[in-house]
Parts: structure tokens; C-alpha cells; sequence
């Protein structure tokens, strides 16, 4: 009689559980899972860029759609970056104040901001952008894993060996933004 009752209470108190799952008022292990979400991006500090600005056309770019201000741009981009100095610490950021840059080949240099009014574009000018890099895979990789200098915006990345610092590959910004006349693809 004893193991009756045993079951009896064992079973009551299993369909007393169930319920309370379906009626979510236990919670889930799968809903503590979210906690835990490997997707969550770690919580980085968001940098501070001071107020000091360095707008593009007092560098010499145009912003009228038909001028080539890459030279302009890369200037802007540069004196912020000289700026920074030995500290490493941003100093500013790059401005581009309404209008319409073409553009080929922009350097991207660290401790750089690119700030765009909400009337500004930059995109790509045919014929500004540098030529692509010599690559010994290129038959084996379209152009947009194997070149990058002919990107709209690249830079390259500075890697700390053992001995010395040495000089990595260059990186595109955006492989979406290509110089249509060399994209294989």
C-alpha cells in the first residue's frame, strides 16, 4: 500500500510540474540559456573621440560629386592620425560636411573617426583607385579576398612579432565597395 501511495504522489507531483512549465510559471532551462548566449558581443568601452574636428574641406576636397577628393580625404585622415601622437589616444575626428565625395583608395589610420553629415556620401570615383597589389593566389580567389588597395577604404594592419614590428596585409573596409574596373566579380 505504501508503494501505491508512492507512485501515486510521484506521478501528482510530476503533472503538477508539467503544468506549471506550460503555463510558464517555472522558468525553462532553455530561457536561462539566454543568459548565456554565445552571440552576446563582450562589453567593450565605447572610445571617446574629443571635439576637435577635421573637416575635409579645409583640407581641400570639393564635396560636388565630380572632383576627386581622395587626396583631400587621406590629408583630413592623416592629420588626425599625426595628431594622436605617441599617446595612441584620438584627437578628433574626420568630418565630412553635406555633399557628394568621389573617392578612390581613402587610407583608414587608427584613433580616426569618419563623422558624415546626414547629407554627405562618399563613393567610389572610376579611375581614382590605386592599382591591386600583386598576389601570388589570385587564380585561385576572386579579386575581393586577394586585393585591397583597390578598395574605397583600406588600411593596413600592423602586426607585434617576437623581434620587431612588422608590416601585415591590408584590409578592406567594405569588399562591397570595389573599383568596378578591376572586380573580377
Amino acid at each position: 500500500m505504501n508503494l501505491t501511495k508512492s507512485i501515486r504522489l510521484i506521478m501528482k507531483n510530476r503533472i503538477v510540474l508539467s503544468l506549471l512549465l506550460i503555463a510558464g510559471w517555472m522558468p525553462l532551462p532553455i530561457q536561462a540559456a539566454d543568459a548565456l548566449n554565445p552571440f552576446t558581443p563582450p562589453n567593450f568601452p565605447t572610445p571617446k573621440f574629443p571635439d576637435k574636428a577635421y573637416n575635409v574641406k579645409d583640407f581641400g576636397a570639393k564635396g560636388d560629386g565630380v572632383a576627386n577628393d581622395t587626396t583631400a580625404i587621406n590629408r583630413a585622415i592623416e592629420k588626425c592620425n599625426a595628431d594622436s601622437g605617441s599617446s595612441g589616444q584620438p584627437q578628433g575626428s574626420v568630418t565630412f560636411p553635406a555633399g557628394r565625395y568621389a573617392a578612390g583608395s581613402i587610407h583608414l589610420k587608427s584613433n580616426v573617426r569618419l563623422l558624415l553629415d546626414k547629407d554627405a556620401v562618399i563613393f567610389g570615383l572610376a579611375g581614382a583607385f590605386e592599382a591591386a597589389e600583386p598576389n601570388p593566389f589570385s587564380k585561385y580567389q576572386d579579386g575581393g579576398h586577394s586585393h585591397f588597395h583597390d578598395a574605397l577604404m583600406w588600411v593596413k594592419i600592423w602586426k607585434m612579432s617576437r623581434s620587431s614590428v612588422e608590416k601585415s596585409t591590408a584590409v578592406p573596409l567594405a569588399t562591397a565597395i570595389r573599383n568596378p574596373a578591376t572586380a573580377t566579380n
